[in-house]
């Protein structure tokens, strides 16, 4: 009977760390104030200000230098 209740408690364990990867992943239960995908859509978005910001410089250098 031991051995079932072993079994039992490691099944359970398992659940309980699947349960909570996946609220780390997400707004709800996440142990940040963002879950990790919006945190990395967050990251994503200030790379692309940061790119097109490098670009708009390099624009406006072309320009003045046309001139």
């Amino acid at each position: 009977m031991e051995a079932s209740e072993d079994m039992i408690e490691a099944i359970d364990g398992l659940a309980h760390a699947i349960h909570l990867g996946l609220s780390n992943l997400g707004n709800g239960n996440a142990a940040t104030p963002m879950g990790a995908l919006e945190a990395h859509g967050q990251a994503m978005l200030e790379a692309a200000e940061n790119i097109a910001s490098a670009i708009r410089e390099l624009s406006i250098s072309i320009d003045t230098f046309k001139m």
